[in-house]
């Protein structure tokens, strides 16, 4: 029984409750502001609080905030009590700002619906501290140096250094707004100590590499460090200083001159670089040519200041009697933190086709010096190598003009066949013994030798260059690595008079003045293609310079004079 009238009274005030609540819900609310500081500097964050008491009929909008805060966080909580019968509701918000400028800032009136809150002033002074004391928290910003040539290195080092205990930091990435320039962080965050006047520090440097892409004046805007640093807690009951706060640090704005490319360098490829070294291998070691027998040659460029998909081709020209089978090249970046060097490998198979004397051609690839301003070359001298005779049993010495083989005495064997035959009766079936043997060996190298030789990879004129064109434009809307190197070679051999086999032919049939731009985006392409991470290739930049070149390319497509000659036949 007691307990029935103990259920039966919770609901009458449950339901006394909800009336009064329902009887104030028109009744007008009170909003209120409030700081938990009202003096701050800029690198410090604060919450502020908006209270309503009262109903309120729309949630508050704070965008008005953000002209002169920025809203790090946001939370919202709600209360009903009922007091001698009095129902009263009350709603909060706390934001925690950060404030984006020194002087005397106003939280401006807060709108929730009808009503609004009143505006609130507060003062925010400036990061810098009384003289012979150090800040709690540096931003240090900068750059290897101030001027620069398009496309060249520049090494950008940001430093953090903290006088407090940090809980968490959010490394700042630099921005050049609209100006076109790469970036590429240099590996993670390092960590040391140093002492600045009477304080420790603890520094945290992040370094990165920036490629400007045009000439100009690169700004880098002021960089925001952001922290959650840990306060030194008094309280008894707090031991393990749990109390933190959100702080930032900005740096000051860097201007960079970049410069666009001298007048003066001649090379086809522009190579801003602090070193560039050529240099070759050979397997074997020493190279021993013989006719039929292939010597592989292995070309490497290394450029201190350059990523691997700057840097042009290394195969030199053709090579009268001797015939040249390239790989894929190979591109790798290296990261420090005096920044990247680029490398390509390119191996080369050289197969003779004749014995003799021939000479290899010097390969020189030029490059901008960025330390001296000057042009530099880096060369592989020319090299005259002997071709030795291929073994009887496989190989002619000679093959004129793909005519029926010479013969010739080439050793020991042939003599003693001629001398176990020594009247002249029998002299003519041995001529046509001997005859028939050096025919079967000519048919057995030429098939040895066609199937051993890497097949060249044959592509045929499939479709048109309207349909290639939209495959490359999809390949590159859609990042589509390997299905635009497809589309590009399809719509070459379509379109210019050369036999393109791979990206290389198709850059070797560019020209380097006019299209240097689109050049480059098909080195990244290749380079895209055999990295570890192919999907991280982007095709717009490609398709926009493949607009360029199918414009001019369209205009002469009846001038086959135009069209140039493809480098390897």
């Amino acid at each position: 029984m007691v307990t029935r009238l103990l259920n039966r009274y919770a609901v009458t005030l449950g339901l006394l409750a909800v009336f009064f609540v329902m009887a104030n819900t028109g009744q007008a609310a009170t909003i209120s502001a409030q700081t938990d500081r009202m003096n701050i500097t800029i690198d410090e964050a604060f919450n502020v609080t908006f209270t309503a008491d009262g109903s309120i009929d729309k949630e508050p909008d704070f965008s008005p905030l953000k002209k002169d805060f920025d809203i790090l966080s946001q939370s919202q909580g709600s209360n009903i009590s009922i007091i001698n019968g009095d129902v009263k509701k009350t709603s909060s918000y706390t934001l925690t700002l950060m404030p984006k400028s020194a002087g005397n800032l106003t939280i401006p009136a807060i709108s929730f619906g009808k009503d609004t809150s009143q505006p609130l002033a507060i003062s925010v002074g400036a990061a810098a501290t009384t003289p012979g004391q150090q800040a709690d928290l540096i931003l240090e910003v900068t750059p290897s140096r101030t001027t620069t040539w398009v496309q060249g290195q520049i090494i950008l080092t940001v430093k953090l250094m903290s006088a407090i205990n940090l809980r968490q930091y959010n490394p700042p990435i630099p921005d050049a707004g609209k100006f076109d320039v790469s970036i590429e962080s240099l590996g993670d965050a390092k960590q040391s100590q140093t002492t600045q006047g009477n304080r420790n520090y603890l520094v945290i440097e992040q370094k990165f590499a920036l490629y400007p892409q045009q000439a100009g004046k690169l700004k880098i805007e002021p960089m925001l460090a952001e922290v959650e640093a840990v306060l030194q807690s008094r309280n008894y009951f707090d031991p393990f200083n749990t109390r933190s706060k959100i702080m930032r640090a900005r740096s000051r704005p860097i201007e960079i001159f970049v410069q666009d490319m001298p007048a003066q360098f001649a090379g086809k490829t522009w190579l801003p670089a602090s070193d560039v070294q050529l240099v070759e291998e050979w397997s074997p070691n020493p190279p021993v040519f013989k006719v039929g027998e292939p010597v592989t040659r292995t070309l490497n460029l290394f450029a201190d200041g350059l990523t691997a998909a700057q840097l042009p081709p290394l195969m030199g020209g053709d090579i009268n009697g001797i015939k040249q089978y390239p790989d894929q090249p190979v591109l790798n970046n290296a990261k420090s933190s005096s920044g990247i060097i680029g490398g390509r490998r390119e191996k080369i198979a050289l197969i003779p086709t004749r014995a003799g004397s021939f000479t290899l051609p010097a390969i020189e690839i030029s490059w901008w010096n960025t330390k001296t301003g000057v042009t530099e070359v880096a060369r592989l001298e020319a090299r005259t190598v002997q071709v030795l005779p291929g073994n009887a049993a496989t190989t002619p010495s000679v093959i004129p003009d793909e005519q029926f083989p010479v013969i010739e005495n080439t050793g020991d064997a042939m003599d003693e066949s001629v001398s176990v035959v020594n009247t002249t009766n029998n002299w003519l079936w041995v001529s046509v013994f001997l005859a028939s043997g050096w025919l079967l060996t000519g048919l057995a190298w030429w098939y040895s030798r066609y199937h051993a030789m890497p097949a060249k990879v044959v592509t045929g004129k499939t479709g048109s260059p309207t349909a290639s064109t939209s495959a490359i434009k999809k390949a590159c809307d859609n990042n589509q690595a390997a299905q635009c190197k497809t589309a590009l070679i399809n719509w070459a051999q379509q379109t210019l008079s050369a036999e393109i086999l791979n990206l290389d032919d198709f850059i070797t049939c560019l020209n380097p003045a006019t299209d240097a731009h689109l050049i480059q985006e098909i080195e990244r392409l290749n380079a895209a293609l055999y990295s570890a991470r192919p999907a991280g290739w982007q095709g717009r930049a490609l398709w926009q310079q493949f607009q360029s070149l199918h414009i001019n390319k369209a205009s002469a497509a009846n001038d086959t004079d135009s069209r140039l000659e493809p480098l390897y036949k």
